[in-house]
């Protein structure tokens, strides 16, 4: 099957979306000839096995429409998530 990126996913999230594991994500980087770091773009389409890891976790992603996106934005303009806020206050 194939799988196209989402903005901000990296491969463990896509393999956490497809696989329920983040264990698969070497499986997933070794299937499309990518190096488990590398930067994915929207748009790029991952070629994946069906057999999933954990069918509870993607059943309860496809079901709850959840498309994990934790990569690391650098754009600012972009961010939009309740991690995104920069604090300015020192604690002591």
């Amino acid at each position: 099957m194939e799988i196209i990126a989402q903005n901000n996913q990296s491969l463990l999230d896509i393999s956490l979306q497809v696989s329920g594991s983040a264990e698969d994500a070497f499986n997933l980087a070794v299937g499309n000839d990518l190096s488990i770091t590398d930067d994915l773009t929207v748009g790029q389409t991952f070629r994946f096995t069906e057999t999933p890891i954990n069918r509870r976790v993607v059943d309860y992603y496809q079901s709850n429409s959840i498309f994990p996106a934790t990569a690391i934005m650098t754009d600012t303009a972009e961010r939009s998530g309740i991690f995104d806020i920069t604090f300015d206050i020192t604690f002591e």
